[in-house]
């Protein structure tokens, strides 16, 4: 590439083995058809861009290219595409500071491996780009859901479980101010405090309770199962596990939603209950 700001595609009817990005912000334009092409982004901002659509990228296991000194990955070409990474593949990949910019859309898939936490969200040139760390390695995720976990949609505490107090951060919020659209940041002042979007609808109902109240109902299921045939709960290798809270007083408790319409404006004490096992 010159020293000016370029772009280069790269798909498997090009043959080189590395391209040297230049001086300037460079773009590589890749699909998942690519051979064993190395890109290697040098000074400057540098993005790898997908398009089309139908792509994986795997940057945790084998893959058919490998970047060095990038800043930016983004994903939302022309359709769904997918992407696999981990807190070791941003550190071979990305410049000294560590920290990749990830883009992509509601239609796309992203896996994350290891033991990301989830930190305070940040306003950037006009958008909300969340922000996940694991020790020195840093991802900061642009989207179109600011008020999602990208990480874990039913942990709207940011606290890396999912728990009642998560549910309860959303009662309280419809109970003050209703079931509404949850409208985009549009300065720092603004930024979600809370990630009352479990269901990636960018509206708080609900249906956003529910869903937290059905994944600790399985939790507890699961473990009452496990308890009584003498098992341990296990996950596969390499996936994130998100747990119901042990430390909760109210984890010992089915939840139970009584005619919990999605549509309701405000929650009644009755609407929920709970009940020993």
């Amino acid at each position: 590439l010159s020293d000016m700001d370029d772009s280069a595609r790269i798909s498997g009817f090009v043959i080189p083995q590395t391209i040297d990005g230049a001086l300037g912000d460079d773009i590589i334009l890749v699909d998942s058809s690519l051979n064993d092409t190395r890109f290697n982004g040098g000074p400057g901002r540098d993005s790898v861009v997908v398009v089309g659509d139908s792509n994986h990228f795997d940057l945790v296991s084998a893959t058919p290219v490998h970047f060095s000194d990038i800043e930016v990955i983004d994903i939302r070409g022309d359709g769904p595409n997918e992407l696999t990474l981990s807190p070791s593949a941003i550190r071979a990949i990305s410049d000294d500071a560590q920290t990749i910019v990830l883009r992509h859309d509601a239609d796309d898939t992203v896996h994350y491996h290891g033991n990301w936490i989830i930190d305070t969200p940040i306003f950037i040139d006009g958008e909300t780009i969340h922000v996940a760390r694991e020790g020195d390695a840093e991802l900061r995720i642009a989207n179109t859901l600011p008020w999602h976990n990208p990480l874990n949609g039913l942990d709207s505490n940011r606290d890396n479980f999912v728990s009642p107090m998560d549910m309860l951060l959303i009662i309280n919020t419809i109970n003050a101010n209703g079931a509404r659209l949850l409208r985009a940041p549009a300065n720092t002042q603004e930024l979600p405090p809370t990630y009352f979007d479990t269901n990636g609808d960018q509206f708080v109902t609900p249906m956003d309770i529910l869903l937290v109240i059905n994944f600790l109902n399985s939790q507890r299921r699961g473990v009452v199962a496990a308890e009584a045939e003498g098992n341990e709960l296990t996950t596969a290798p390499g996936e994130r596990q998100f747990r119901a809270s042990a430390s909760n007083s109210l984890a010992p408790y089915f939840y139970v939603a009584s005619d919990l319409p999605s549509n309701s404006s405000s929650l009644r004490a009755g609407d929920l209950s709970t009940y020993s096992i």
